[in-house]
């Protein structure tokens, strides 16, 4: 996972994403969830109007937030530690990267690189990720739980064509059956249906609808409608 996934990243290791991520789930929406404090402030707060959207993935999409957004994917200094049982060498790292290093000058494809993955990582991945943190969870609510801060989100079928996400947009139940791999996720939506357990105020049928529930509108007209009803 490491050689394939993560490393081509550029800042990514498994442990380090499982330091994170472990700590999101163990301390969730508390001051000691990493994932909950980095994602906290004003730009974090919705609804936003669409302009102030539209402004936020623009400086997403131009590189402007990318180098926050990597300063801000630091490991929790304090509570659980995730341990490889048989932990990958300090030097296959280095060696991985030295090697892409090597095959790139070899090839001459340094320009094909830089163009077609490292600029793409730093500007129009960079708004895929803030989508799909968008769709995991509503920040700053300290203390909240999970039904109040994670949406529930099903997909038709072109969007998950459009952006797959592994069944995270099911994300409460991520967080109630971390244990379940995401191919389970819908299989645990059709047993809360089922059971009537599903939080009607907290499902939206696709991302338009998730949209719409995160923007406000500045219209004096529609405000002076709603006063005068």
């Amino acid at each position: 996972m490491n050689l394939f996934a993560a490393y081509p990243l550029l800042v990514l290791t498994v442990e380090g994403y499982a330091q994170v991520h472990l700590a999101h789930h163990r301390e969730y929406f508390s001051e000691n969830d990493p994932d909950f404090i980095r994602k906290s402030g004003e730009e974090w707060s919705f609804p936003k109007t669409r302009g102030e959207i539209a402004k936020l993935f623009l400086a997403d999409a131009l590189g402007i937030n990318t180098l926050k957004l990597i300063r801000g994917k630091k490991q929790p200094r304090q509570g659980f530690v995730f341990a490889r049982r048989y932990p990958i060498p300090i030097w296959v790292r280095p060696l991985y990267f030295v090697a892409l290093a090597g095959a790139l000058t070899w090839t001459g494809t340094w320009g094909i690189f830089l163009l077609y993955w490292v600029l793409p990582i730093l500007t129009v991945f960079q708004v895929i990720v803030r989508w799909g943190a968008i769709c995991e969870h509503k920040y700053n609510l300290p203390g909240a739980s999970v039904p109040d801060s994670a949406p529930l989100i099903l997909l038709s079928w072109w969007e998950r064509l459009l952006l797959p996400n592994l069944n995270f947009a099911m994300h409460p139940y991520h967080h109630f059956f971390p244990g379940v791999a995401f191919g389970g996720l819908p299989k645990i939506h059709e047993i809360y249906c089922r059971e009537g357990l599903v939080v009607h105020e907290n499902l939206f049928l696709g991302y338009r609808a998730y949209m719409r529930f995160i923007t406000k509108k500045r219209d004096k007209r529609s405000a002076s409608k709603v006063s005068a009803a």
